[in-house]
């Protein structure tokens, strides 16, 4: 349960936490922080982690100042993670089309499009929710439909097996059995 006091955190706490959590991915070499990125150079994704952390800094106040998301596919990953972590953390920053910003609280087309935006992240729940579900079904119905089918295999083999030892009447009770239909005995 989230309180209240960690609701009421500034956009320097939240900088600040996501700055030292993306300077916890560094390690000191001997050229000083570079990030660990393996396959890629050092160099190379601490500038990812530089610009997007600078795109995340001029996230403006209100839709009239939205900023447009990078171009760089890498860059906007990054940049996209930042803001997951600082809603997550007790910010607001949205996205539905027109550029990233935070929404003012009494500007009706901030408010609209905030709404927006939960609207469209409650029924992505939904479908998640829906999905694990009808999976989970699914290989219940799997699972059932495998015990029902080795069932029925074991039936199968107790079936022939009975059959195999079915009781034949005795040579004895046969001639018995046909001197008493024929009045004989």
């Amino acid at each position: 349960m989230v309180s209240a006091r960690q609701l009421s955190c500034s956009r320097a706490d939240i900088q600040h936490k996501l700055m030292a959590d993306s300077m916890s991915r560094y390690q000191v070499s001997h050229d000083g922080f570079s990030p660990v990125c393996p396959g890629r150079g050092r160099r190379h994704m601490g500038k990812i982690k530089d610009q997007a952390m600078d795109y995340f800094t001029r996230i403006p106040d209100g839709h009239k100042n939205a900023i447009q998301r990078p171009w760089n596919r890498v860059v906007d990953r990054c940049l996209r993670k930042m803001i997951e972590k600082a809603n997550n953390n007790g910010d607001c920053i949205i996205n539905v089309g027109n550029g990233i910003y935070r929404p003012i609280p009494g500007d009706p087309v901030d408010e609209k499009e905030l709404n927006e935006y939960l609207a469209k992240e409650l029924h992505r729940a939904r479908a998640i929710q829906l999905k694990r579900l009808c999976m989970k079904k699914t290989f219940e119905g799997w699972r059932d439909s495998a015990a029902y089918a080795n069932h029925f295999r074991q039936a199968r083999q107790s079936e022939r097996l009975h059959s195999s030892l079915s009781v034949k009447p005795a040579s004895w009770c046969e001639s018995e059995g046909k001197e008493r239909k024929q009045g004989i005995g």
